[in-house]
């Protein structure tokens, strides 16, 4: 079976963080967002501006985030707005367009499970963890792993205490992927969630002695002075990079025309769409845009 179905219909400016499962007749619009190991039913509909995060469970048949109309214009109808859905007829296109966009999020957390034909209306938040029973309808923002049911929607329950809750949100369990969590007991919460902190902090660990050693950039080519590069364990160790100013280049290639020596770094963040850690730097008080080399680049951070 195919992780992505042919008969799925995804915007070309969607972001999809792969692995995800997206099954037949799935609709996903632009400015979308879906986390990696993230399922969608089928027949599901994600709206423009929607954010689903990691490891959620989107079941058959769900309206998320559809696209909203003016409720303050003359009519609610697209021929007010919107010059495309009449385009064949001259006149429908003669006439002038008010500039209407309404780009409210809708956001969905990690690990959200989302019953069969549920609809979760536009600019709605559903925090992590929650559970949404079948044919919901839902129009207020969800509080982290809460149980959820009914039209008009009701909170009838959590998953888990406070305490737990809290300890849940802090682990942030959803960065690993499932092979990192090979050998934690999933079926004891409060087990789990100490392997979890402590799992974090051994790869932080082994993150930061990687970093004490000269770095490859094992990226491609960059034609625009932008270094990229990751380890075994970036999407543990994000916020890393905070700890560095300064960039030296230990070695370059003849494709290069980068010198080495020591660079102050303007902007260094963990890409989460790509899941590689960026590094911009100066080069006489100008952003370096120019070529790193064809073959891989070896430097150092302070």
């Amino acid at each position: 079976m195919e992780l992505v179905s042919k008969t799925a219909k995804i915007s070309k400016r969607a972001t999809l963080i792969d692995p995800v499962r997206i099954n037949d007749d799935v609709h996903i619009s632009d400015k979308v967002f879906i986390g990696k190991y993230t399922v969608l039913g089928k027949r599901s509909n994600i709206g423009p501006f929607s954010s689903i995060g990691s490891y959620c469970i989107i079941d058959h048949d769900c309206d998320i985030g559809l696209a909203s109309y003016p409720t303050n214009f003359l009519s609610t109808h697209t021929f007010q707005y919107n010059k495309h859905h009449f385009g064949q007829i001259d006149s429908y296109s003669e006439i002038p367009k008010i500039s209407w966009n309404d780009s409210t999020e809708t956001i969905i957390g990690n690990d959200v499970k989302v019953g069969p034909q549920t609809t979760i209306s536009r600019g709605v938040t559903i925090g992590t963890g929650a559970i949404i029973s079948p044919n919901t309808f839902i129009k207020t923002d969800i509080p982290p792993y809460a149980i959820v049911e009914g039209n008009p929607s009701t909170i009838v329950g959590y998953r888990f205490d406070k305490v737990t809750i809290g300890k849940l949100l802090e682990s942030q369990w959803w960065d690993f992927n499932p092979e990192d969590l090979i050998n934690i007991d999933f079926s004891d919460i409060q087990s789990a969630i100490n392997d979890v902190f402590n799992l974090r902090l051994h790869y932080q660990l082994r993150n930061e002695t990687l970093f004490k050693n000269s770095i490859s950039n094992n990226a491609s080519i960059s034609k625009t002075g932008i270094i990229w590069f990751n380890t075994p364990y970036s999407h543990i160790d994000k916020n890393i990079l905070d700890k560095f100013k300064k960039l030296t280049i230990n070695n370059t290639d003849s494709t290069s025309d980068l010198q080495t020596g020591e660079y102050t770094i303007s902007d260094a963040i963990y890409d989460s769409n790509r899941g590689w850690y960026k590094i911009k730097f100066l080069v006489n008080d100008m952003e370096y845009t120019g070529i790193l080399g064809r073959n891989s680049l070896n430097f150092t951070l302070s």
